[in-house]
């Protein structure tokens, strides 16, 4: 029923991108204390998820909502893999970016109707 509202399949995929970034940029290394990651690492890391994120809305056009599930997936996704509360909203905060710029970028849909 209403399969054209699920999100299982950005609920899928954001598992598998957290997953990622977790082996590359395990949570403890970013908390803060003691010996972490650099802030280069960290970035580096954060933008390489922030453009696989964007290559799969490119991919699927993603529409407002669908973008919105993703981001809320991946905010909780991270909260479960163990990152802090300021990471998780910066780290957030920087996909939505991207992705709507990614959107903004892509070109209307043949047909889409004029404002």
């Amino acid at each position: 029923m209403l399969k054209f509202l699920s999100t299982e399949a950005e609920k899928e995929f954001v598992a598998g991108l957290v997953t990622k970034l977790k082996a590359s940029l395990p949570p403890d290394s970013v908390a803060g204390a003691g010996k972490g990651a650099t802030v280069n690492r960290i970035t580096r890391q954060l933008e390489k998820t922030y453009e696989t994120a964007s290559d799969y809305q490119a991919e699927r056009r993603l529409g407002f909502f669908r973008r919105a599930a993703f981001a809320n997936h991946f905010k909780w996704e991270l909260r479960n893999a163990g990152y802090s509360d300021e990471f998780i909203d910066v780290a957030t905060e920087g996909l939505v970016m991207e992705m709507s710029k990614a959107a903004a970028k892509r070109p209307a849909a043949p047909g889409g109707g004029g404002r």
